[in-house]
């Protein structure tokens, strides 16, 4: 997280030096800022800085900046600043209040999304300071299905619903728990890897005529009552094109062929292509503006792929592997973390990692489409 403190007080800012160097050594960022009349000489070199702004107008740029936010002072005074900024906790950043004596750290804003409830969690244990959180969920010890869905990186579709979906949970009803065949496991191997539960709280397997959680990477579902549809990054999405091809063209053929299968956009987990293909201006302009990695395989990685995919005699001429597109989703689906860049192997114990492809190649206007899914497997428990 990105984090910066401000403290009003000599006091305060005594603890916004100490908090900045404790935060710092988390694999996070932090910088401090106090009222001028505290600072020290070269205090800038070690990310303490003199406020030099209206504290209105430095509380508007951070918000917009930062991940996360900590007052040292009065809570009301905290509330006043924050109040004109306030979108929802979908985007807001963690907010958390401490006043200067270092007694008391309150989660304010962001509890669960935001992780202002994990931050005064943390700055609780590093300063001895008495925790408040008061999310009803954290309260009864239950893990709010916002919270748990951005634990395990699913996108929610509906957020009155996940609303709705977390009160019924807090008010004891039941609500049902559904993974899509296609991607049965997701959760599992997600959690595996974050330490999070394996599905939210209060939810029970199988479909509930009043409400049911799905994950799903398909846009609509024939279902009763309300379903609360979690949407999993798990489509690995393989891209061969022409040089120079433009970026709309190939958003454009992707989007047709998600359309054709019904598949949701949110749940595309990366681009890949051939490594010839990693400064392509046009995959660069997609991936970037979908938020999504871009990865790249040299051929002598896709030729290792197994899998029965149409050869093209030219290709394999051009690029030394007959087939890009198909053997570039099947390699991502190999993977289980993803991040932009040309990976010139695949990692140790690749060939555990099995993948189905949901689709077959799609061309057109220069772009050649295919999607898979990673087969999330029982062993991928221990790993």
């Amino acid at each position: 997280m990105k984090l910066t403190v401000i403290a009003f007080s000599r006091d305060g800012a005594m603890l916004c030096r100490m908090l900045c160097k404790k935060l710092n050594q988390f694999p996070d960022t932090c910088e401090g800022y106090i009222s001028a009349g505290y600072e020290k000489k070269s205090e800038e070199e070690a990310g303490i800085f003199c406020l030099r702004e209206p504290v209105a107008e430095w509380t508007e740029r951070m918000f917009t900046k930062k991940d996360g936010l900590i007052f040292i002072g009065a809570c009301g005074i905290a509330v006043r600043l924050i109040a004109p900024c306030l979108r929802d906790k979908y985007s807001d950043p963690a907010v958390v209040v401490m006043d200067d004596a270092g007694r008391h750290v309150i989660s304010l804003l962001s509890g669960h999304i935001g992780k202002a409830n994990e931050l005064t969690r943390r700055i609780a244990d590093v300063t001895g300071a008495e925790p408040v959180i008061t999310t009803a969920s954290d309260v009864h010890g239950i893990q709010a299905v916002d919270e748990w869905a951005a634990e395990l990186g699913l996108k929610i579709s509906d957020r009155e619903l996940a609303r709705k979906t977390a009160a019924a949970v807090l008010d004891g009803r039941q609500v049902g728990f559904f993974e899509d065949p296609v991607c049965q496991g997701y959760c599992r191997s997600a959690a595996a890897r974050t330490g999070c539960r394996k599905r939210p709280d209060g939810c029970e397997d199988g479909f509930r005529e009043e409400r049911t959680v799905v994950i799903s990477p398909y846009r609509s579902h024939c279902l009763k009552g309300e379903v609360l549809h979690l949407v999993p990054g798990c489509l690995m999405v393989g891209i061969g094109c022409k040089k120079g091809v433009a970026g709309e063209a190939i958003g454009l053929q992707i989007q047709n062929v998600l359309k054709c299968y019904n598949l949701d956009q949110r749940a595309i987990a990366c681009l890949a292509s051939i490594d010839r293909k990693s400064g392509e201006r046009g995959l660069i302009a997609v991936a970037e503006a979908w938020g999504v990695p871009l990865i790249t395989f040299p051929a002598s990685v896709l030729d290792q792929i197994p899998g029965d995919f149409p050869e093209s005699g030219f290709v394999r001429e051009i690029t030394g592997v007959g087939n890009v597109c198909e053997r570039a989703a099947c390699a991502a689906g190999r993977l289980r973390e993803y991040r932009t860049g040309i990976l010139q192997k695949l990692p140790d114990g690749w060939e555990k990692h099995k993948v189905q492809l949901l689709t077959t190649k799609y061309a057109g206007n220069g772009v050649t489409v295919a999607i898979a899914v990673p087969v999330y497997q029982e062993h991928e428990d221990d790993t």
